[in-house]
């Protein structure tokens, strides 16, 4: 059976920032900055892809919808939760070739398995294909948080997009747009490493639904 997922414009350009915020190396550096060229913040952002462990927790205000999202990552084991206003919390445990989505309510995980195909909210290079680095303007350094930043700003039509990247090691702590598709995404939480096995256990009070197996016998 083919199961169709429709993904709305927001959700879809969340998930693209969200990936480059996790397959970006994350230690936080401060300290003397110097302003760089466009290809050599480039370059920058694009090896920024070797941390396979981390944590972040971020904020979020995309065309009205407020929430917070936080993933946890462990080579190819990822932790998604996301809590919207006015929703209930969505946590998705991605792991040993599996899909969990966890009821915290129901207390009950349903599993799915992925087979060989590739999640695209983990797929990072569909985020730099839309990038024209040609065209974006490099403003300089501005501090976020306290840490440096080196900030581009993006325009097209009209909508204008800024966003700051960690001076030692692009990764991207803030974003803002402006115009058509207004609102922002801020890094709140950050940890690099030491990320532990047990956050992708499934709680032993949770009842675990195959889905497939529910399919069968649904159709019996």
């Amino acid at each position: 059976m083919r199961i169709e997922v429709k993904k709305s414009r927001t959700i879809k350009s969340l998930i693209f920032v969200c990936i480059l915020m996790v397959l970006s190396t994350a230690l936080w550096g401060c300290g003397g900055t110097k302003k760089l060229s466009k290809d050599e913040l480039k370059v920058l952002c694009e090896s920024a892809m070797e941390n396979e462990e981390l944590y972040f927790k971020c904020t979020y205000d995309l065309d009205g919808e407020e929430g917070t999202l936080a993933i946890t990552r462990k080579k190819e084991n990822y932790r998604v939760e996301i809590e919207a206003a006015n929703q209930l919390k969505t946590t998705l445990i991605v792991k040993d070739n599996y899909m969990y989505g966890l009821d915290t309510e129901e207390k009950t995980a349903v599993k799915l398995s992925m087979g060989s195909q590739e999640l695209p909210m983990f797929n990072i290079y569909d985020y730099f294909d839309d990038v024209n680095w040609d065209t974006i303007d490099y403003t300089g350094i501005e501090k976020f948080n306290g840490t440096d930043c080196h900030v581009v700003l993006e325009k097209n039509g009209n909508s204008e997009t800024k966003t700051w990247f960690d001076a030692k090691t692009g990764f991207p702590l803030k974003f803002e747009s402006k115009g058509d598709n207004s609102g922002y995404i801020e890094v709140s939480e950050f940890k690099i490493g030491s990320v532990s096995d047990t956050s992708f256990d499934i709680p032993d009070d949770y009842e675990i639904i195959d889905f497939e197996e529910l399919l069968d016998f649904s159709n019996m």
